[in-house]
């Protein structure tokens, strides 16, 4: 078998599973097999395979038609242009995340007395370790995340990225573990935000969101659940005129906007909407003390 007809085989069986991604797929998950980058694959469409390259193969492409996400296959994927290592235990970076990244970014330029950051659910470590990778002044920062497994992927992403001296992590349910007494410049959280019915919409849909961690994605029966007990704390941890970034589902915007008011009454909201115009991130300023 060469190249060309692997590639002609995979983007028949991902036709029929009706994967809309086909030709992009295959050549990505030909390339894995191969240990290249797609230019090679392109450029030798001639090139005879060995047993064990197809072999490897006819595995991933058997799990891609049963709709296995690519980055569950590859074990990773890229995000804000750095390539992140992911496993079942953490949600896939997803490109619309990558505002909330930029929004941070932007942040910081603007404020460069901003030193500290705590993200809440880092899972594979994407959002805060791009944000420290392109923010030199923040000298402080604290990931949490309740699941173990998670927290290693992450600390295997700060250390391939030579940012693990630059981030302490730990293991919490949200704020629990936190110790009262810190403050934070900047809070930043992608917390599970779809509601029962919309995780149950989302996996007809997206066959692939099954192959994801639920507790990612599921905020409670109405979303909120997360977004709770992230703002009661708020106030505590979250340093006089510093900011908090969320990404958010376009439907929370009142809910949001509520919990704001209600526990940082003075604090400032922005909503930000995404490429598509759904809203998609909320930022939350409060005030100096000074």
């Amino acid at each position: 078998m060469t190249i060309q007809e692997a590639l002609s085989d995979a983007k028949n069986k991902f036709e029929e599973a009706g994967i809309e991604s086909v030709l992009l797929d295959a050549e990505v998950l030909l390339a894995f097999a191969l240990s290249c980058d797609r230019s090679h694959v392109l450029a030798h469409p001639e090139q005879t395979l060995t047993p064990d390259q197809e072999k490897k193969i006819a595995q991933y492409v058997r799990e891609r038609a049963a709709r296995k996400p690519v980055a569950y296959i590859t074990d990773h994927k890229e995000f804000y242009g750095l390539n992140f290592a992911v496993n079942k235990y953490t949600l896939i970076p997803r490109p619309e995340t990558e505002q909330l990244v930029q929004e941070v970014i932007d942040y910081c330029k603007e404020h460069p007395s901003a030193r500290s950051i705590i993200e809440l659910g880092v899972g594979s470590g994407c959002v805060i370790l791009s944000i420290l990778k392109n923010v030199p002044q923040i000298k402080y920062a604290f990931a949490i995340d309740r699941v173990k497994r998670a927290l290693e992927i992450a600390k295997k992403n700060a250390e391939s990225l030579s940012l693990a001296d630059r981030l302490s992590f730990k293991r919490s349910d949200m704020w629990k573990q936190v110790p009262k007494e810190y403050q934070f410049d900047i809070v930043v959280s992608n917390p599970p935000y779809l509601s029962a019915a919309q995780c149950a919409e989302a996996r007809t849909a997206y066959p692939e969101i099954a192959y994801e961690p639920q507790i990612a994605l599921l905020g409670g029966t109405d979303g909120l659940l997360f977004f709770e007990s992230l703002f009661q704390r708020a106030p505590r941890h979250l340093r006089p005129g510093g900011a908090m970034f969320l990404e958010i589902g376009t439907a929370q915007k009142d809910d949001i906007e509520r919990l704001a008011k209600k526990y940082l009454p003075e604090a400032n909201i922005v909503l930000r909407t995404d490429g598509c115009g759904n809203i998609r991130i909320a930022i939350i300023t409060t005030r100096s003390s000074q």
